[in-house]
């Protein structure tokens, strides 16, 4: 257990001490901070838009040629949307001593073949002999409680220990262990939600494409998220103030690594708040 997932991602790069990490793009900027904070070597794979997000043979490739040592990715990936079909394949290709798979968002899953393709147990089998895995996880997201701090990372239990030794002591409040175990027992009410969030997901994207901002071919559904290109994306911070001068506050992924330029995250959210949303945007059009 960890403050957030933060600590795990802090603590892996931490105690492993890779001399090289291939960080799979775009990825959340904590793995560049972690990496930075403790003078550790690393570099971008950037997938690109045109693709989906989604590793192809050329990606594959850089994989199969990297002599890094912890490769890092996210499933489903936040702001790209994509929740690796492949995983075997991309497991398959690396060759570095330590796998870090971030599954933050995957309680979103829950319901869809997906939920059960991204987790611990599923990615072990498929892991290249004598590479290790590591799996990060957050209660943030799914249960929406950024305050709370509690997350967790999933490994073998020499690496875990070995994780755990280098801690913060008492990192992780009561508080946030009595919250978690509360969040825990209302698992259930929470999974319920998620059709009808992918139904509002749904009826969201397409109003976002009405509004003739988004260049259509770059508009992705995430889990609980649409993240967009502007047709004009030099335009990013000017539409960002506008929206925000309006009540309205969205996700700008210009310094998220890896990331193409002009991109926007926006939450899925009640019709109302999304109309709202979208009627602004559409305001906004040349």
């Amino acid at each position: 257990m960890g403050n957030g997932s933060s600590e795990n991602i802090f603590l892996a790069i931490q105690q492993l001490q890779p001399e090289h990490v291939l960080l799979v793009a775009p990825i959340f900027s904590e793995y560049v901070r972690a990496c930075e904070a403790f003078g550790v070597s690393h570099s971008l794979l950037p997938c690109r838009p045109e693709h989906g997000f989604d590793l192809t043979e050329r990606e594959l490739d850089a994989l199969r040629r990297s002599d890094a040592d912890m490769v890092i990715l996210c499933s489903p990936n936040n702001p790209a949307c994509i929740t690796y079909p492949a995983m075997k394949t991309i497991l398959g290709a690396i060759r570095a001593r330590t796998v870090l798979i971030d599954n933050t968002y995957s309680e979103f899953l829950w319901g869809l073949p997906e939920h059960a393709a991204n987790r611990y147990a599923s990615y072990l089998p498929l892991m290249p002999r004598g590479t290790e895995l590591i799996t990060v996880q957050s209660f943030t997201k799914f249960f929406y409680c950024t305050g709370i701090r509690l997350g967790y990372a999933m490994a073998s239990e020499p690496l875990a220990t070995h994780m755990a030794s280098g801690k913060t002591p008492w990192s992780v409040s009561a508080f946030a262990e009595q919250t978690g175990l509360a969040f825990l027992d209302a698992m259930g009410a929470y999974r319920e939600r998620l059709p009808a969030l992918r139904e509002e997901r749904t009826r969201f994207t397409a109003a976002l494409r009405a509004t003739g901002v988004f260049t259509p071919e770059h508009i992705f559904e995430g889990v609980n998220f649409v993240t967009a290109q502007l047709t004009r994306p030099e335009q990013a911070d000017d539409v960002y103030n506008a929206l925000l001068a309006q009540g309205m506050l969205v996700r700008v992924c210009d310094n998220i690594p890896g990331m193409p330029p002009g991109f926007i995250r926006m939450q899925v959210r009640e019709e109302a708040a999304w109309l709202r949303l979208t009627d602004a945007l559409a305001a906004l059009r040349p």
